[in-house]
């Protein structure tokens, strides 16, 4: 699959391409509810490739269980643990799952910074609206108070044009 797409695939794309049929259906009821699963824990994330490779990895490890000594799961007939992962399956099994823990949890982290920070804006556009409500009702009242006073630089927020005209009649 590498060859055809030119990047590298993960896991779960690898396990998704290799348990669908040509039409897009599942091989079987299993396969059916192992891609749900993994693709409701799934969404959400938002990250580059290759974070997205070990999040996707950790995902096919939760939803499959952890591998057995003989054969990676979701990567064809061929890989045993050690030519995939290189080195000893569990010592490497258990460093990835590690990492992709902590990516997760980067992830969730990152997701409550910006969830705070939106809502400070929030807050802040509320405060600076609140703000010009209060600064245009002083200047309405101080041009109110000094109709023959201009201030340089705002524009008449005084009596509007239809009251400047029912005074204008009525000096007339």
């Amino acid at each position: 699959m590498e060859v055809t797409t030119g990047k590298k695939v993960g896991r779960l794309e690898l396990f998704r391409a290799t348990h669908t049929k040509k039409d897009g259906s599942h091989m079987n009821e299993e396969t059916r509810q192992i891609m749900e699963s993994a693709n409701e824990k799934l969404v959400g994330y938002q990250t580059i490739d290759e974070d997205m490779k070990m999040v996707e990895t950790h995902i096919l490890t939760q939803v499959i269980g952890k591998e057995r000594c003989s054969r990676v799961r979701g990567v064809g007939l061929g890989p045993t643990p050690k030519s995939y992962y290189g080195g000893s399956s569990t010592r490497n099994s258990n460093n990835s799952n590690n990492q992709s823990s902590e990516v997760v949890e980067r992830i969730h982290q990152m997701e409550r910074e910006m969830q705070k920070m939106r809502d400070e804006r929030e807050q802040e556009r509320a405060q600076v609206e609140q703000q010009n409500a209060q600064y245009n009702a002083l200047l309405t009242f101080l041009q109110n108070q000094f109709p023959g006073v201009t201030i340089p630089g705002i524009n008449n927020i005084g009596p509007s044009s239809s009251q400047a005209q029912d005074n204008s009649s009525r000096d007339n």
